[in-house]
């Protein structure tokens, strides 16, 4: 391989990890003084939740809430995250007869995920804190700007039955 292939390959191997036109009608994102702006258009996708506390999501199949009582530090940023979560009924009445995890992968990709790069982060430990539901995530470290995904999966004590929630947060530079 050439010196120049080498280069070449390296470069479009870092560009394709560098973000990209995330703008809802196809056209650039830039900034007022006319630069782009490409992660302030993703932290503007519609795919992303806006934080706050006690966030309460419904599972895919509306078996469950998982509420994202509070993030350490708030909102989650780059870097290492600590997150509080508490399952519960669809109704979002805090129960204790469903498990919590957070699979290494879900839907055939790392989890948690950045959907537009293609690639995933370290594991998180998910941690019981109380009995009524409640549960520790942590570490859950973001490692770079963009969107990113966690999916969490419950299943009820006993039951086959396996729901998922997802969470995605768009994370810029500080």
């Amino acid at each position: 391989m050439t010196r120049t292939s080498a280069f070449l390959a390296l470069f479009f191997g870092f560009a394709a990890c560098g973000g990209g036109d995330h703008s809802t009608d196809g056209s650039p994102a830039v900034m007022d003084a006319g630069t782009p702006d490409l992660i302030g258009a993703m932290c503007k996708d519609p795919r992303a939740d806006v934080y706050q506390p006690n966030l309460m999501k419904s599972s895919s199949m509306g078996l469950y809430t998982l509420t994202l009582n509070a993030s350490d530090p708030a909102p989650p940023i780059l870097g290492n995250n600590s997150w509080t979560v508490t399952v519960g009924d669809p109704s979002g009445t805090p129960i204790s007869t469903a498990a919590l995890a957070v699979p290494t992968k879900f839907g055939g990709h790392p989890n948690p995920w950045m959907p537009d790069h293609g690639h995933g982060t370290t594991l998180v430990q998910v941690t019981p804190a109380t009995g009524t539901g409640g549960y520790t995530i942590t570490p859950l470290y973001y490692y770079m700007p963009g969107l990113w995904t966690i999916t969490f999966t419950l299943q009820a004590n006993g039951s086959d039955v396996v729901d998922s929630v997802a969470f995605s947060f768009c994370l810029a530079d500080s």
